[in-house]
């Protein structure tokens, strides 16, 4: 069916929009409201039914009259000296037709070839206009389908359809589609790629708010090499391949990190059946082994040759908000000499001072050793405990059995003063109280 949009109804002389009931005279093709035709009980375009010609006729004359842009296409009003979308001046010839897109003919005179051809500086040139068909559609209609930037398009195409081209590189595209559709008005493929891109993002989104921290880096060090002997001899631990274990539950491998310092999954990795172990193999040969060292080691014995690369820069990521706890460092003891070593491993807990406002507006200070409950707001879990070590002032601890998240969960803390009045404060996270971590807690809604 024939879009009538932005056409005016012969009866009424209103333009028609999007959803109007339109109907036309079967004649003359005239267009009209429903109601309008219906009013009139017949076609009133007399003029069209005397001369025989049809509506589509006298509009196609109708807009032969506007004057096209050579740069950019727009159809513009006779009356305009100016491209009303881009402002190239805008010139009418009567007597030749415009190529579309084409270069002023009349100010640039072109050499031709014996065969009438065209020639531009490299060689023959191609000239297209309005009328050259691509593909049996012509380009005055790919131009007026692509609207906006049509030159650029409109290459892309014509190196298409005509010379065999297949790739063509939208960076714009490539990088942002869900906004480059929806900008081009492709609004379904718009909405589809960004419901996409926001499903593919859920994962690593999951892992990030899941870790609590965020995942912190945490790197241990350790060397393997030599040491000086009592008989001031050097004795190194290789000849033969032996592993290191690092106990430590509160982290994980960062696997993207390994790279950097020269190391691989098979060279760190998780222990395959003890949680929180992580096993570092260490090759037999010397020069194999210190492929996979960072630098040279704290403190050299001063008789090896070189100890380059002998230290072991080993990368990890913390896995919860609760690190506190012991890295153990270790090994197999029947093959190598390696004394363990523990690390003792706490948090900082979040202080500072808590006070309550009574219903007259006074601020005062929670007394010590007053009891202050302290939970997770969606299911209430005591995640943590608060002790009022002085007047006015608290240290609130985390517990490690609980999993929770340090930017998402909302918290809350509870106070019944003298008389059963309950005073509350709530904070969106865990992070927001430990930013601002002094408290002041208010009567509760009803009290």
């Amino acid at each position: 069916m024939a879009n009538y949009t932005g056409k005016k109804c012969f009866s009424c002389g209103e333009v028609f929009k999007d959803g109007d009931d339109i109907v036309v005279c079967p004649e003359c093709g005239t267009p009209y409201h429903r109601e309008c035709y219906l009013k009139e009980g017949k076609c009133i375009n007399d003029a069209l039914h005397e001369s025989g010609q049809s509506w589509e006729q006298t509009q196609e004359s109708v807009e032969s009259e506007n004057i096209r842009c050579i740069r950019c296409g727009f159809e513009n009003p006779p009356d305009k000296l100016f491209c009303e979308k881009c402002g190239t001046p805008l010139t009418k010839n009567d007597t030749e037709e415009r190529p579309f897109n084409d270069m002023d003919t009349q100010n640039n005179a072109q050499q031709t070839g014996p065969d009438g051809q065209p020639y531009g500086p490299f060689g023959r040139q191609v000239v297209f206009d309005k009328d050259s068909d691509l593909e049996g559609i012509k380009l005055d209609d790919y131009a007026k389908f692509v609207k906006t930037n049509p030159l650029i398009f409109l290459s892309n195409f014509i190196r298409f359809g005509k010379f065999g081209g297949k790739i063509s590189i939208n960076f714009a595209a490539f990088l942002f589609p869900h906004l480059y559709f929806l900008f081009r008005k492709m609004n379904l493929v718009g909405i589809i790629m960004l419901v996409a891109t926001a499903l593919l993002n859920i994962p690593t989104a999951i892992e990030y708010l899941s870790a609590g921290t965020m995942g912190f880096s945490l790197d241990i060090g350790i060397d393997v090499t030599s040491f000086a002997g009592f008989d001031n001899k050097s004795v190194d631990p290789f000849g033969q391949a032996f592993e290191i274990y690092i106990d430590a539950p509160m982290l994980k491998i960062d696997a993207g990190r390994l790279a950097e310092n020269r190391l691989d999954g098979t060279k760190l990795k998780a222990h395959p059946t003890i949680p929180g172990r992580f096993v570092y193999t260490v090759d037999a040969k010397r020069e194999t082994e210190r492929r996979y060292g960072t630098d040279d080691i704290a403190n050299t014995d001063n008789i090896a040759s070189s100890q380059r690369g002998e230290r072991k820069t080993l990368p990890f990521l913390v896995n919860s908000v609760v690190s506190a706890g012991d890295i153990v460092i270790s090994s197999d003891e029947s093959r190598v000499v390696y004394y363990s070593k523990t690390f003792r491993v706490s948090n900082q807990s979040i202080a500072g001072t808590l006070q309550y406002k009574n219903t007259a507006g006074v601020v005062q200070n929670i007394p010590k050793d007053a009891f202050v409950s302290f939970e997770r707001t969606r299911n209430g879990s005591r995640i943590g405990s608060v002790s009022v070590t002085a007047d006015g002032q608290y240290e609130l601890r985390l517990r490690k059995e609980y999993e929770f998240n340090w930017y998402t969960d909302e918290v809350e803390l509870h106070y019944t003063g003298d008389g059963g009045m309950v005073y509350h404060a709530t904070y969106p996270s865990l992070s927001s109280l430990f930013a601002s971590p002094h408290i002041v807690l208010e009567p509760s809604a009803g009290e």
